[in-house]
């Protein structure tokens, strides 16, 4: 089915951050661009840790108690990807799964690793860092790609989709947000960076059609906590003249228990 296809190109496309949140919070509306140290909001020491706790709503906005979860994260070291030097983050959840993420941070901007998968399906060979987070810039693109051709089932016909595939940046609001750091309460200076994601393109079988699919992500990052906050908005799906914005995926959230800094 597209919704499957979709979901995975999302999936791939959106790799799993481990992101949280807490409020209150007060909002400064739109962020200038100062020239900020990405490593001064996302602290890389070895031994760091966080917990998260991740809510999910389904289709209909009601919360979906089977995919509730708690994620630990710890940094574990470094280690040389392709270019850069990235911190190791081990993540281990309530739910059995274990995964590494490699993060880095240069000057203004935050970096993750998206290693290449078996993606004959979507036809995508993503092997490369991706740049989602920039302090000094208020719009870049992390990705941009053609699909053609890609086997799908949509409403039970099966067709090909060709269109693309976008994912852009944008920095937002500042704001603080209270923090537990180290088991006590404190305020954090907090900047908002929303990801946008894109697919859009036409589906051909008897006839052609036009598709668009789209999310957007709002990640809050605590000056020396990292990430903070992180919200997904519904995954929506439009098919004229069948369906405008149905949704295929409901939204989630991940709120940050507590950051522990390495001793």
């Amino acid at each position: 089915m597209l919704r499957k296809r979709l979901l995975l190109l999302f999936a791939v496309i959106v790799p799993l951050l481990v992101l949280g949140g807490c409020y209150p919070y007060e909002e400064f509306g739109p962020a200038q661009a100062p020239e900020l140290n990405s490593a001064d909001y996302l602290p890389q020491t070895t031994g760091n840790k966080w917990i998260y706790d991740y809510k999910e709503n389904d289709v209909n906005g009601n919360d979906d108690a089977t995919k509730s979860r708690t994620d630990t994260v710890v940094i574990t070291g470094t280690m040389s990807v392709y270019g850069k030097n990235p911190s190791v983050y081990k993540r281990v959840n309530t739910r059995g799964l274990t995964d590494t993420i490699f993060r880095a941070v240069e000057n203004s901007k935050y970096y993750e690793w998206v290693p290449y998968l078996d993606l004959q399906a979507t036809k995508l060979n993503i092997n490369r860092w991706f740049e989602f987070i920039n302090f000094k810039t208020q719009n870049w693109d992390i990705f941009d790609t053609n699909v053609t051709n890609m086997s799908v089932e949509l409403m039970g016909q099966p067709g090909l989709f060709t269109g693309k595939v976008s994912f852009k940046g944008v920095r937002g609001t500042q704001s603080k947000m209270t923090v537990i750091k180290s088991g006590h309460p404190e305020m954090v200076d907090v900047y908002e960076f929303i990801q946008n994601v894109v697919v859009e393109g036409t589906f051909t079988s008897t006839t052609q059609i036009n598709v668009k699919g789209g999310t957007a992500i709002h990640i809050f990052v605590g000056k020396g906590v990292g990430i903070i906050n992180q919200i997904y908005d519904p995954l929506t799906l439009s098919v004229p003249p069948f369906n405008n914005n149905l949704i295929i995926k409901g939204s989630a959230k991940s709120l940050l228990v507590s950051y522990t800094p390495a001793p």
